[in-house]
């Protein structure tokens, strides 16, 4: 049975959109193909996020265009909230940062793998099944849009 899984890619790094493009592509099984968007711009990725076109997100977080005058960590934080609290999207955080893991796991993400990942775990992530999981810690009122 053949298989279209729709990927978002969040990263404004050409060469990590190209390597998880190529990696996906190389190691597709069972009918699965992949169709591929990216979005460097952290508005653009959370608008297309939140269509419902998608299947996955994938977010390199250290490499999102801020459109806030957010830190790279709130960024990050601010996109997943976004997203989580939209749609039961599944959404895999890349960061190279040990001490954002914690909080991205908070915030929603269904996987957080630290850079460099190997390949093995990147197709872990996007193979395993996810219940949706909303975040820990919502957004507040008033404060979603």
């Amino acid at each position: 049975m053949e298989r279209h899984i729709r990927v978002l890619i969040g990263c404004n790094e050409s060469a990590v959109v190209d390597a998880v493009r190529i990696l996906l592509t190389a190691t597709a099984q069972n009918g699965r193909t992949y169709r591929f968007t990216a979005s460097s711009r952290s508005d653009e990725f959370i608008e297309q996020a939140r269509s419902g076109e998608f299947d996955l997100a994938i977010m390199h977080t250290n490499c999102l265009s801020p459109t806030q005058p957010f830190t790279p960590l709130e960024n990050a934080l601010y996109a997943v909230q976004h997203i989580k609290t939209s749609v039961p999207l599944k959404l895999i955080a890349i960061t190279t940062m040990d001490e954002w893991v914690a909080p991205l796991r908070a915030s929603g993400a269904d996987v957080c793998l630290k850079a460099p990942i190997a390949v093995d775990q990147l197709l872990a992530a996007v193979t395993t099944r996810f219940e949706f999981r909303p975040p820990i810690h919502p957004l507040a009122e008033g404060n979603s849009g």
